[in-house]
Order: structure tokens, then sequence, then C-alpha cells
């Protein structure tokens, strides 16, 4: 009574009382403190009832040893529950019941062990215990955290043919783990289920799926649930901008993207750097760099700090539009920034400068760089659209020598 009513201390007092006067105390007892304990996160003191029950040589019933497991696992990891469960069914004759099974698989999933989980799994049917949905929650959990979407899908048509309603928290798992793995029809038939079902999914559900989509080109798909996830009081974050985006530029539609880019900014969602940089991927591929140029000013001017990860794009649509003193005065800034530009940054200047015949200028450019197949393959093409062909032999000669392999362009060049 004392412990069902939170006042574990007088409980355990009154216990060692009793322990100490050799009067005899019922497992009940003990399991109720070990239990209280467990509730208020005292896992380690509930270990100390336990083996005070042991020296008063009252014998744990199998409620006993399945909380005892639990805060070993909580304190010591899952090796110690499992020595216990070894010592007390591989290699002893205690019968578990699903709780018990329940706990050790709780126990090898936080520590990622899917072999455990699966022997325990397997031990359970074989041992004719009936899993309930809890089991199942713990499964998928599992399979979710080591992303093995076939195991999550037989745990789910298991769990089906014996007539238990899949929750919450089994439908996310299967739609992310099967999103995740580009399994995108059937991550969303699993979603069309939960809702069916009245589950709710989460932003993350909603994320996942729409990336998952995204990638995949259904941006029709994409776009029809945004309505249906703000009608369900989920508010969309950066990632869910960003799945839209990313899906929406995957399938080229890149003018679907910058109307849906302004009324996400319209409507009063502060933007981060992230956004910026997938829409100016969109600049990019659409060749509009004066739009790309704009951002990157907006991004600047609202306090959002461009990183090299930023300019990439606008330099390679610059690149693309010819525009080659537009480029190198973002070069220039991007110094100023501290921005170290990448190779795939640096070969785009590069190559800019060889169209417009500004061989000095690529070489200078080249001088600081760290480079790469790529950056070799601009330079060399910047010398020959000038005719300096010495100068492109050269280059060639010091690939080598820096132990750079050429590639079909090089040799082409």
């Amino acid at each position: 009574k004392l412990s069902r009513a939170g006042r574990r201390r007088t409980a355990f007092k009154v216990l060692e009382w009793l322990s100490d006067r050799k009067r005899g105390i019922h497992a009940n007892a003990y399991n109720s403190l070990i239990t209280g304990l467990m509730k208020d996160g005292d896992e380690a003191d509930a270990i100390a009832i336990f083996e005070r029950m042991k020296q008063d040589r009252v014998a744990p019933t199998l409620y006993t040893y399945t909380a005892v497991m639990r805060a070993l696992a909580h304190v010591q990891g899952w090796e110690s529950a499992h020595r216990m469960f070894s010592e007390l069914v591989v290699h002893g004759s205690l019968k578990p019941d699903v709780a018990m099974y329940n706990t050790m698989l709780a126990a090898y999933g936080r520590g990622h062990k899917l072999e455990r989980v699966l022997q325990t799994w397997e031990r359970m049917r074989k041992e004719g215990c009936v899993e309930n949905v809890g089991t199942y929650c713990l499964l998928v959990s599992t399979f979710v955290q080591t992303n093995q979407a076939d195991l999550a899908l037989d745990a789910y048509a298991r769990m089906n043919s014996q007539g238990l309603k899949a929750t919450d928290g089994i439908y996310r798992g299967l739609v992310c783990v099967c999103a995740t793995q580009g399994r995108w029809l059937v991550a969303l038939t699993f979603f069309k289920e939960m809702l069916e079902s009245g589950c709710k999914p989460t932003i993350v559900t909603y994320n996942v799926l729409m990336r998952a989509l995204g990638k995949a080109g259904k941006w029709e798909i994409v776009l029809d649930l945004l309505p249906r996830m703000k009608a369900s009081g989920v508010a969309p974050d950066f990632y869910t901008v960003n799945a839209v985006l990313n899906g929406l530029i995957a399938a080229r539609e890149f003018d679907r993207a910058m109307l849906f880019f302004h009324s996400v900014k319209s409507s009063g969602m502060k933007l981060d750097r992230e956004v910026y940089n997938v829409i100016l991927v969109a600049c990019q591929k659409s060749k509009n760099w004066e739009a790309a140029l704009s951002l990157v000013q907006e991004m600047e001017q609202t306090g959002i700090a461009p990183n090299e990860v930023t300019f990439g794009p606008l330099l390679v649509a610059c690149e693309n539009a010819k525009q080659v003193e537009v480029a190198l005065r973002l070069y220039e800034h991007m110094k100023q920034r501290r921005c170290v530009p990448n190779t795939h940054v640096v070969a785009s200047l590069i190559r800019a400068c060889g169209k417009e015949l500004m061989w000095q200028q690529a070489r200078n450019i080249y001088r600081v760089s760290s480079p790469n197949v790529y950056v070799y393959n601009a330079l060399i093409d910047a010398y020959c659209r000038s005719q300096k062909y010495h100068l492109a032999k050269k280059v060639d000669r010091r690939m080598i020598e820096e132990g750079c392999q050429r590639n079909n362009v090089t040799n082409l060049l």
C-alpha cells in the first residue's frame, strides 16, 4: 500500500524493519517496492532491493525477474540483463512469459542487437508464447532503427494474422522504414491505412514520406499532402519545405518550386540557410542567375550568412549565362566571407573564364585551389580555348605527376 501510494522510502524502511526481525515477507511486498522504484527511475535502488530479497531467502517470482532485468538493462546495459536471462531461461528451467520476453526485446533493441532480437523472437514462438501488441511495437521499433524494412513488414503481417491492431508507433515506423528505402508506394499505403484507423502521423512521418515521394517524382502527391497535414494540426517545418522543394526540383518543376518558396516566405515562416540553398539549385538548373543573385542578397539582408554551398549554384548559373564578371565578383565576395570554394565551384569559375578567353584569371583561381580531375580539365580547356596549348600540356603533365587519374574528358581535351 505504501509503495502504491508513492511513499517508497517509508515502505523501504518498513521492509528493512521486518527483514531485520526475521519476519516473513511475501515476494509481492518486494515486487511492489521494486515496481515503485522503477516508476521513479530509481533502477539502482530496485536492484539493491532484489539483492536484499535474495539475502532474506525470499524466492523471486517471474514478475520480480522481469522487473530486475528491466532495471539492469537501464542501469548496466543490455549485457547484464542478457546474463540474467541466459542463466534463468537459456541455461535454467525458468519459463518466461510475454512480459519477460518483451523486456529482453526492449533491452536488445536499445543496444541495436538485431541478431539477439531475432533469436529471442524465434525462441518466443518455439516456446508457444503468444506475442502481444507491445511485442510488435518493440520489434518494429528495432527493425526501423536497423533499417530492416522486410523484417518490419513480416512482423506487421504476423500481427495482422493474430487479429491485433497496429498502434500509432507501429504505423509510423512502417511508413518511415519503407520510405527511407525508397518503397514509396508501400509507405503511402501504410500512411493511408494509418489515417483510416484513426492514428495520427507526426511531422517526422509526413517529412520522411514527402521526401521519398519527391525522390520518386511524385510531386503532385507531395503537394496534396500539404493541406491534409495542416488540417490535422501538424505545422510544416524546414524539413517539410525542403522535401517539397527537392521533389519539385527533381521533377524539373522549377517555376512551381519558386512559387512554393515565395508562398512559404509570405506565410511568415522564417526560412533558414538550408531552404535558401535548395531553392538556389532550382535557379541554377533553370539558368536563372538573376533570381539566384537576388536570393543571396536577400539572405544577407535578413541576417542569414551564405556558405560555400550557397554560392555554388549561383556561380554555376553565372557560368551557364556567361556572366563571368558577376562570377568573379562573387568569388571575391566569397573570399571576403572566408567561404572556401569546393572543387565543383572552382571548376565552374575556371570554365566561365575559359569560355571568355580569360586564361590568366583561370590560372589565378587554379593556383589557390586544391585541384582534382575536374579542376584540371577546366584549366586545360581554358588554355586550349585561348590557344595556349603548351600551357595545357604542362597542366596535363602536372596532373600525372600529382597522381590524378585522367578521365575521358581529359583524353578528349
